[in-house]
């Protein structure tokens, strides 16, 4: 599940990204949840959201990244002018 929350004395916008422990059954899911947080601290890019923190409580993995609020990608892809490959080229 995804949250939109704002810092009270900043009130910088952040997304928090929350995982249920009890619904990652299988060792793979977990490990992909862990996989996420890696990818997201060796991402140093402008054009991708950045994480902010993560922690683990006894029931929860949580992420907090940055919250893109002006639209979403489908709305920025759709203002843009795309290159779209032929469809032998995609």
């Amino acid at each position: 599940m995804v949250y939109r929350c704002v810092d009270c004395e900043t009130k910088e916008v952040f997304a928090l990204k929350v995982y249920e422990r009890k619904k990652l059954i299988h060792e793979r899911e977990y490990q992909n949840v862990q996989n996420e947080i890696s990818n997201l601290r060796s991402l140093d890019h402008p054009n991708v959201i950045k994480l902010v923190t993560d922690f683990v409580t006894h029931s929860q993995i949580i992420i907090v990244m940055q919250c893109a609020t002006s639209c979403s990608l489908q709305d920025h892809l759709d203002k843009k002018q795309v290159k779209k490959l032929p469809v032998g080229r995609s």
